[in-house]
């Protein structure tokens, strides 16, 4: 039985997002294979859980900071709705301070 070692790495591409759950929004780093678009990686039917990094978990008004974290996983069922922080062109709420380096 060939048991090849799987790599502890894997590569990805890290995109910068806010994530809306029923509850919260998530706003950190998703990470995704590279080259694929984002909504086939959250199609995918094996990906039951996507990557968040350097996350900041508000509140669901995204008011109140409730907590940050280095690294998360979140269950692609309580995703929402995922938007390119790229694409927010305006806003006064916490989550638009500059992310963390």
């Amino acid at each position: 039985m060939d048991e090849t070692p799987r790599p502890l790495r894997v590569p990805t591409e890290r995109i910068e997002a806010l994530i809306r759950t029923g509850d919260q929004l998530i706003v950190g780093r998703l990470h995704a294979e590279p080259g694929k678009r984002l909504k086939d990686e959250m199609n995918h039917i094996s990906t039951r859980f996507i990557a968040i990094t350097d996350a900041r978990v508000y509140d669901a008004a995204g008011l109140e900071l409730l907590y940050k974290t280095d690294f998360l996983l979140l269950a692609n069922d309580h995703i929402v709705s995922v938007t390119p922080r790229q694409s927010v062109t305006s806003g006064r709420a916490p989550w638009t301070e500059a992310p963390p380096e």
